[in-house]
């Protein structure tokens, strides 16, 4: 035995008694840790023997002799130069030898010599040697002698190798041959689901080949766990001679070996970034994002695309014999009056597949058509044609028009030019899109008016071939491109030169020719990751690709079922290296079917990711916020880097990139996508759910019950210093990918927005932007254009095209688009205006142009019985079937659009808009027909319900276009005439309600409420069945119907109130079974998103206590009792800073870039948004704000003018106050008086027993300044309103919104007028003053002794009638009118009415009526009132000082005698004694 074994075999005796305590440890059931020592207090040094250096190398040599197969380095970039044909050279072991003696002889210097100690352990050595190799070089050769040693007894390569010939073993460096099989060893063990052509992968460097380090069981690969890390087994060669120490190593679990490994991964990796906030938090609710497991498709090679075939179709390509090229359509795109339509046609190599297509349709031509003048006024005689001929002939040519043709035809008009007739013979002339448009406002001699000069290639596409939407098309002549001409990317592309070629396959045409009703799709769900840059520019550095092929629009299984593959592609930041460990993370991701990419710059991801755009090719592209945010980022980072083939976002290859804004995306950007239908599920939210925010991660909790983790994005740089936490940054981009697919299958985003579309003949990807008035516009385009009427231009109402503008219908649709998503139909208005005036959009509400619906006053109270709500079905489409209101029954005025048209007469034709109506109408009773029927399966009958969607949104929306301003189809004069009839409607059903004996208690538009007063369920119901049949009488198609029952009801004003309503009554009427409840909610701060969350929880506390079930022993004051005690509760909280931070939270939308309110300072959203745009963060118009209000006294505030600004200023991120480690905090008594109490009280106010002072005191707030409030409440039983605050602090037009004006008849012209005092706005100019006394009408001033004896009269009128003293009683149902007085003086005279009698022209009234007559005729309150400054009304009161002066005197001498102005003091102190 040589010195080197005896050695050895010393050393494995003395290890021989830690082994069997080990083994003893093990089979009681005891970890193994428990004899190792302290960790901490081991030393690197305590792990090696000391030996000489004969010694060393002799032992060396004897175990390099005895390997077999062995790997020198494990480490990615090993490079074994030194090693050549697998020997190692003499001159490199004397080197090492040479090194390793110098750096143990410094080593002995420092310390003292070293003894083996008996309990060291191997986690200790794993974890030490890992912290200090790169600060303790001198024991690096140490480290591998000993690692020698323990590795001789492993079996290390993945694939047992065998020994080469003369025993040489394997080489331990990579030859060109191995790496070049690299890859394909690799494939064996994971599949790659996007693998690419070989043209394209030689573009990419190749994987590094996987460093053979230990024998990896193929079984044990397959059973990895979640969280990706290998479970290796390590296996002993029988007869190697290992030593004694290493076999019993080699006993030990998987576990206890590599529990040092783990050990030295966790004392390495960075935790990722965690928020510093550490607030108690409630249970969270949801599935957590790490727990949901994505079906992923085991990967398979995708098939490289194969050249394209220039000749024409096989004759025999389609089912019926025919060589028409059959194409479905999804998209269509207009350049240079080109129509290019993109979709699927049937694979010519793989029968049964579909691939895509793109076809462009040219010599499509203008229409345009002129009306003939008026040649004799008298005769009504027009032009002729050829007159008209002539003339035209000369204008085209000095147009640029030099090739077109003419012809006379008959059409009809219906719209709101009223000088043109209702049909009428026009001069039709059609030319190329290739010459230049003419003017809109073109006129001649022998011609009026001119029309379809705004009509575009792609509108007289779709209309002319009645293309109503995504479908089955068929191309009679359709030439194919060559490969060399071809514009797009494509498959197959076709050329048609005649639009007329081009025809729509119906159902049975598709049925016939055994085509699918829709083709199976491609869709790919894009996720991005940014980081900013030094410049502050926002730098891809992650993009998860999600791809489902075969996708069947009409399939119901939720996004978890559905198997697809998926991509990341990941980058470092400029100036950081990727994670030495993320290799070995990435492989063994690769498991799961989850294919990671890394890439070292963002110029190689980008092109990388534009590579598998083409490649995959997907008809659909889905995306969170694409058009706010991932469409913006890609333009400007592909056009910052150069990347080529940047156009592959879309269908259309492209070589100039469009002009890109800062910030936002035009409409020449969303261009670029043309060709793949684009969801974006932030734009489809907003359209379809309600939402407090419309976050991914809010919409994942509230439609998925996910719960997502929040990355912060200046953070994300982070992340790349660890291994771990860049695996988990890349699944998180990964999970966001698939909740923008999950986001789009629970809405059923595509399903019905295709439906949608066919049903409206406009485009699918306008119609998922939530484009409406386009969708409706388009409905309406196809109808009258086959009943061959002339259509409206697009460019109307003062829109001024220029060059390079969008057109006026793109313009609007993104104005509407841009709106927040709490903004009513109103708030769409202004913005749409300035679009088409080329101005920025204001926000803030305007005022509508017209009355709308009747919304009646609400009985104010807390309701425990059952109350019925009653709605009329589709008021206003059915208001529109029922009296035949249309462009063409309909006689507007021809002088103002403000007057109210007479309603068409009964017997007059249906119009356009009644039948289309009435289409839609049936066709959703025919599908809910169907819906009933039994043995309808699941899937059938989840797309029925989506096609009777489709039909309803579509029927109800249809007033819509009617009355929006910017519409091609607006008709003021029919929208007043619906919604007048609506508010008819509405006022004689409560009329009837009452005389029924009913008590109405709020009405609004369409529906009523209508308390019972019944303790069942039973007879509720049977009295709204009675009513409702009784009110169906009176209509043909109108339709009064149970929309819902309410169990308990709280009615705090018009549009707000809360219900506990009861689900499915019809079940239940009967009674038998519990009725199943839930909380309904209207109007409440509860549901708007400027409440935070603390708010929130708070009043849903408060209604659920309310609307509970009361026990027994319970009443109201027991309720309250305990709402009482909750607030307590929650303030103790608050200010124990209990609650955590994100409760809050304040979300606020921004109507406008934030830069652009002048009124930022006050505006708290506003300021974080500037706050979080000078940090990098991209915030746009639209975007969701949150923010918290920061306490005064916070360190962390910035300047002193923070602290003592307005609260405003003081309102940050939540990100950022979880960031500064406590400076920043919120301001908890501002939460409590702001956020807590204002709801709290307005949901208590109608009920007795609490008031706002008790609610404050029970806060913790002062309670004396809201005690003035309570009692001035409590005293004004009649009037809600009446005392809340002060009059002298209430504006002069809300104070005497109810006095009457003193009206005069002018001498001159017999006309009456109001008498205004002392100065009124000019009637006809924007800007101006004119005298009050003055007639508006012809200017004349009227006698002073005629104003004031009208004056004296009107105030002795008004004084008359307050001596009357008539009083009338408040119940509806009675509404007596008496002066007699009973012995309550306020009770109701009339017996079983349970009113109260009130005065019907109070003293307060008259009061209010002479001080409106002063306030006429004082110099600050006329300013006031104008808007003006009181030197001008001065002016105007010199002009005429002695009227306005006697009119005062008269004024002042009835005030003077009012009790009302006067306070007696000395009744008031009468029961004071000095």
């Amino acid at each position: 035995m040589s010195g080197d074994s005896r050695k050895l075999r010393a050393r494995a005796d003395k290890s021989e008694s830690k082994f069997d305590r080990l083994r003893r440890l093990r089979a009681t059931g005891e970890s193994a840790l428990a004899v190792l020592p302290d960790e901490g207090s081991s030393s690197d040094d305590a792990m090696y023997m000391n030996v000489d250096e004969d010694d060393y190398r002799t032992s060396a040599k004897h175990r390099v002799a005895r390997l077999d197969d062995f790997v020198v380095n494990d480490t990615p970039d090993y490079d074994s130069s030194d090693d050549i044909g697998g020997k190692t050279t003499d001159t490199t072991f004397k080197k090492q030898t040479k090194l390793a003696n110098k750096q143990k002889q410094k080593q002995k210097e420092k310390e003292k010599p070293a003894s083996v100690v008996r309990g060291a352990s191997l986690n200790t050595m794993f974890k030490n040697a890992h912290l200090r190799t790169a600060k303790a070089p001198a024991t690096k050769m140490e480290d591998e002698a000993f690692m020698e040693s323990l590795i001789s007894g492993l079996e290390a390569p993945l694939t047992p190798s065998k020994r080469a010939a003369g025993g040489k073993r394997r080489q331990t460096g990579m030859t060109p041959k191995a790496a070049a099989g690299g890859r394909a060893r690799n494939a064996g063990l994971v599949d790659d689901p996007f693998a690419m052509p070989l043209p394209l992968a030689q573009a990419r460097p190749a994987k590094r080949p996987r460093p053979e380090m230990m024998a990896v069981d193929s079984d044990e690969l397959a059973a990895a766990e979640s969280d990706g890390e290998p479970e290796i087994t390590v296996k002993r060669e029988p007869d190697d001679g290992a030593d004694a120490d290493i076999a019993a190593l080699a006993q030990l679990d998987d576990d206890e070996l590599l529990g040092g490994l783990d050990t030295l991964d966790a004392a390495d990796a960075k935790p990722p970034p965690q928020p510093l906030y550490t607030a108690a938090d409630t249970a969270p609710q949801g599935t957590d994002w790490t727990d949901v497991h994505l079906p992923l498709l085991p990967s398979e090679p995708v098939k490289p695309e194969e050249p394209p075939s220039s000749s024409a179709p096989a004759p025999d390509a389609n089912h019926d014999g025919s060589s028409d090229v059959l194409v479905y359509w999804l998209d269509a795109s207009e350049t240079r009056g080109t129509v290019y339509l993109f979709g699927k046609t049937m694979s010519r190599t793989s029968p049964g597949e579909f691939e895509s297509c793109c076809v462009s349709v040219g010599g499509i031509e203008r229409n345009v058509f002129l009306l003939p003048a008026v040649r004799d006024a008298a005769t009504g005689e027009r032009f002729g044609a050829m007159d008209v001929h002539k003339e035209v002939e000369a204008l085209a040519v000095s147009h640029g028009v030099r090739q077109f043709a003419c012809k006379p035809v008959e059409r009809k008009y219906a719209f709101e030019e009223p000088s043109v007739p209702a049909t009428a013979e026009y001069l039709k002339l059609v030319y190329g899109f290739s010459q230049p448009a003419l003017p809109a406002d073109l006129r001649g001699r022998t011609f009026s008016h001119v029309f379809g000069t705004s009509y575009s290639a792609l509108e007289l596409l779709l209309l002319k071939r009645r293309m109503m939407g995504p479908g089955w098309l068929r191309l009679s002549a359709a030439r194919a491109v060559p490969t060399h001409d071809r514009v797009s990317w494509c498959r197959h592309e076709y050329a048609v030169g005649d639009p007329k070629t081009v025809r729509t396959l119906d159902d049975e045409a598709v049925a016939q020719l055994r085509l699918p009703r829709t083709p199976a799709l491609t869709t790919l769900t894009l996720s991005l990751r940014t980081a900013a840059n030094a410049a502050g520019a926002n730098e891809v550095v992650a993009a998860s690709l999600l791809v489902h092929r075969g996708v069947q629009l009409d399939d119901t299984r939720p996004a978890d079922q559905r198997a697809a593959q998926q991509l990341v592609l990941v980058r470092p930041p400029a100036g950081l290296p990727m994670p030495a460990d993320f290799a070995r993370l990435q492989r063994a991701n690769e498991r799961q079917r989850l294919d990671i990419l890394a890439e070292r710059t963002e110029a190689s991801l980008l092109n990388l990711l534009m590579a598998q755009l083409k490649l995959i090719d997907p008809d659909v592209l889905m995306a969170h916020n694409f058009y706010g945010f991932d469409l913006d980022v890609l333009l400007h980072r592909m056009q910052a880097q150069r990347t080529s083939g940047w156009s592959a976002l879309g269908r259309l290859r492209r070589r100039v990139m469009p002009k890109l804004s800062a910030g936002d995306t035009s409409f020449a950007a969303r261009q670029v996508v043309a060709g793949r239908v684009v969801c974006d599920t932030y734009l489809a939210a907003k359209d379809l759910v309600r939402a407090r925010s419309y976050s991914l991660g809010n919409l994942a909790m509230q439609e998925l019950g996910i719960r997502r983790e929040d990355m912060p994005f200046d953070r994300i740089p982070e992340y790349f210093g660890d291994a771990h936490a860049l695996l988990k940054f890349v699944r998180h981009t990964a999970f966001d990918a698939f909740l923008a697919a999950a986001l789009a299958i629970r809405l059923q985003a595509l399903p019905l927005t295709r439906q949608l579309t066919q049903l409206a003949g406009n485009l699918w990807g306008r119609t998922l932007v939530g484009a409406r008035a386009e969708r409706n516009e388009y409905l309406l385009l196809h109808e009258f254009y086959r009943g061959r009427f002339v259509r409206p231009d697009r460019a109307a109402f003062g829109y001024q095209a220029k060059p390079g503008r969008p057109s006026l219908q793109a313009e609007m649709a993104q104005a509407v688009e841009q709106q927040p998503d709490d903004a009513d139909a109103d708030d769409a208005e202004p913005a749409a205006a300035a679009a088409a005036a080329g101005q920025p959009a204001k926000s803030g509400r305007r005022k509508p142009a017209y009355l709308g619906g009747l919304v009646l006053e609400p009985k104010r109270g807390f309701y425990d019985r059952f109350v019925l709500l009653l709605d009329f079905n589709s008021l206003y489409p059915s208001i529109i079937q029922e009296f035949n209101i249309c462009f063409t029954t309909v006689q507007r005025s021809s002088t103002s659009t403000d007057d109210l048209p007479e309603l068409p007469s009964p017997s007059a034709p249906p119009g356009v808009l009644p039948r289309l109506l009435k289409n839609l109408v049936d066709r959703r009773r025919q599908v809910k027909q169907m819906l009933r029927r039994p043995g309808v399966s699941a899937e059938e009958a989840a797309q029925l319900d989506v096609r009777q969607q489709a039909l309803k949104l579509t029927a109800n929306s249809m007033y819509g276009c009617l009355g929006f301003t910017h519409s091609r189809f607006y008709a003021k004069p029919l929208a007043m005439l619906i919604t007048a009839r609506g508010r008819e409607i509405l006022q004689a059903t409560r009329d009837l309600a009452l005389a029924d004996g009913l008590e109405v208690i709020y009405g609004d538009t369409d529906s009523l409420m209508i308390a019972t007063r019944c303790a069942t369920l039973a007879e509720a119901y049977e009295l709204g069945a009675q009513f409702k049949r009784h009110a169906n009488e009176r209509y043909r198609l109108l339709e009064l119907d149970i929309d819902g029952v309410f169990k308990r009801l709280l009615l705090l004003k018009k549009k707000k109130y809360a219900a506990l309503q009861i689900v499915d009554p019809e079940k239940h009427r009967q009674g038998g079974m519990p009725c199943q409840t839930r909380l309904e909610s209207k109007g409440l701060d509860l549901v708007r998103r400027d409440w935070c969350e603390l708010s929130h929880e708070v009043s849903a506390f408060v209604l659920q206590r309310l609307f509970a079930d009361m026990q027994e022993n319970e009443d109201d004051t027991t309720a309250i009792s305990e709402i009482h005690e909750h607030l307590a509760r929650v303030a103790s909280a608050v200010r124990a800073k209990e609650v955590p931070l994100d409760r809050y939270a304040i979300h606020k939308g921004l109507t406008k870039p934030p830069e652009q309110y002048a009124d930022a300072k006050s505006q708290p959203h506003v300021l974080v948004a500037l706050r979080l745009r000078a940090k990098g963060h991209t915030v746009r118009s639209g975007d969701t704000v949150p923010y918290i209000i920061c306490d005064a006294q916070c360190p962390g505030l910035e300047t002193d003018a923070s602290r003592q600004g307005s609260y405003a200023e003081r309102a940050r991120h939540p990100d950022e106050i979880r960031e500064s480690q406590g400076a920043l905090y919120p301001d908890v008594e501002w939460y409590l008086n702001q956020q807590v109490l204002p709801p709290c009280g307005r949901l208590l106010d109608p009920l007795d027993g609490t008031d706002m002072a008790t609610l404050a005191q029970h806060l913790g707030l002062d309670a004396t300044r809201f005690r003035h409030a309570a009692a001035a409440t409590a005293s004004s039983a009649y009037d809600p309103e009446a005392l809340r605050t002060l009059d002298s602090q209430i504006p002069d037009a809300e104070r005497f919104k109810h006095a009457q004006p003193l009206t005069i008849t002018c001498p001159a012209c017999k006309a009456q007028f109001a008498l205004e005092g002392i100065a009124r706005k000019q009637p006809q100019a924007a800007v101006g003053l004119q005298s009050g006394l003055l007639c508006p009408h012809c200017g004349h001033l009227p006698s002073l002794p005629l104003l004031a004896t009208q004056m004296t009269l009107a105030i002795r009128r008004h004084i008359r009638e307050y001596y009357a003293f008539n009083r009338v009683c408040d119940e509806p149902s009675c509404a007596l009118t008496t002066r007699v007085l009973s012995v309550n003086a306020t009770r109701c005279l009339r017996p079983h009415c349970s009113g109260t009698l009130h005065e019907v022209y109070s003293d307060k009234m008259l009061y209010h009526q002479l001080l409106y007559f002063a306030a006429l005729l004082n110099i600050d309150r006329s300013a006031t009132r104008l808007e003006c400054t009181a030197a001008e009304v001065k002016i105007l009161r010199d002009t005429h000082v002695e009227y306005i002066s006697r009119l005062a005197v008269i004024v002042d001498t009835y005030l003077s005698v009012s009790a009302r102005r006067f306070v007696d003091l000395n009744s008031l102190f009468s029961f004071c004694r000095i």
